[in-house]
């Protein structure tokens, strides 16, 4: 069953807590597949998903894909703290796990609180535009220390434009949690879908 808002049909409901399932409504196992209270969690060996919006509970063939390279929760903020933001991400490019999903999505759903996509687009093409002269500064500071001001206008242009784009307030419909050897754990489901799959406390994991 879908739950959708009166004036926004791929919007999730406003107020998930009130749909949450009995133990008796699970629909899916067996799967591969596992509610987690509200995270959903997928084995990384084997599953599949129905074809059901994640965020709408409607049909659909779409799909967000998740494809890129995560570092385990534990380390995550020793690295961050210990290299800042552009050593966190050189670190995780080197030594993160690369995770692949394929998460059923409605495409025309909206988050209210995105940015529009004309701004997003100009305040990525500043951060791009800052990082460029960040990068010169720092090239041309190995032969002249004058340079090294041009480094920080670039820095100070790179976050005009994560201002402009609205990252505060724009967010990915599904993000990885966390993850092990067997799971993934996923964010941003609607916990009334969530708990249609089989609770995760169910799961007898392989002994290693």
């Amino acid at each position: 069953m879908a739950f959708m808002s009166p004036n926004n049909p791929f919007a999730p409901p406003s107020n998930p807590e009130q749909f949450q399932a009995a133990p008796g409504d699970v629909k899916y196992s067996g799967i591969g597949v596992y509610c987690d209270q509200d995270l959903l969690v997928i084995s990384r060996a084997k599953h599949q998903l129905p074809s059901l919006c994640l965020k709408t509970g409607e049909p659909t063939d779409g799909r967000f894909i998740i494809h890129e390279k995560f570092l385990p929760k534990s380390s995550t903020f020793v690295v961050g703290a210990a290299f800042g933001a552009i050593g966190y991400a050189i670190w995780k490019a080197i030594f993160g796990t690369m995770l692949h999903l394929e998460l059923p999505f409605t495409p025309g759903w909206i988050n209210p609180k995105d940015p529009s996509p004309e701004r997003s687009k100009r305040g990525r093409a500043i951060v791009f535009a800052g990082f460029g002269i960040l990068l010169a500064g720092i090239i041309l500071s190995a032969f002249s220390e004058y340079f090294i001001g041009l480094a920080a206008v670039g820095m100070f242009v790179a976050f005009g434009g994560l201002i402009a784009s609205g990252f505060k307030s724009s967010k990915k419909p599904f993000a990885v949690s966390r993850f092990d050897e067997q799971f993934i754990w996923v964010s941003g489901v609607t916990k009334s879908i969530a708990y249609q799959f089989e609770p995760f406390s169910n799961v007898q994991r392989n002994s290693k």
